[in-house]
């Protein structure tokens, strides 16, 4: 479901950039043929990110609605909790590396 999540998210926030997905960039290609004038980057933006915005949050609606509902004895049978946290506590601190590569320096 995560993954799932994460793939469909990627394709809606693809949508909010020209460059983003291919069918945005032949859009602004014919639109720009068949009109005279082009679709910048900041007309895209203005236009696509509050769409992309809202098929993010219905995305996530429809993820939580299907895998995040019933009692929480299924969730827990399903993600097995009691093993994640112990294997939480036993991990060690962060390494400086680890937190460059974290923040991309």
């Amino acid at each position: 479901a995560l993954l799932l999540s994460v793939v469909y998210t990627c394709s809606a926030s693809g949508f909010a950039t020209l460059t983003g997905t291919g069918p945005n960039i032949a859009f602004a290609g014919i639109y720009s043929s068949m009109t005279g004038s082009e679709v910048g980057w900041l007309q895209w933006l203005i236009f696509a990110l509050p769409l992309a915005c809202v098929y993010e949050v219905f995305i996530f609606g429809i993820f939580v609605f299907l895998y995040c509902r019933g009692p929480k004895k299924y969730l827990n049978a399903a993600l097995n909790l009691q093993a994640l946290e112990a294997q939480r506590h036993g991990m060690q601190a962060w390494s400086r590396e680890q937190i460059l590569v974290l923040l991309d320096v």
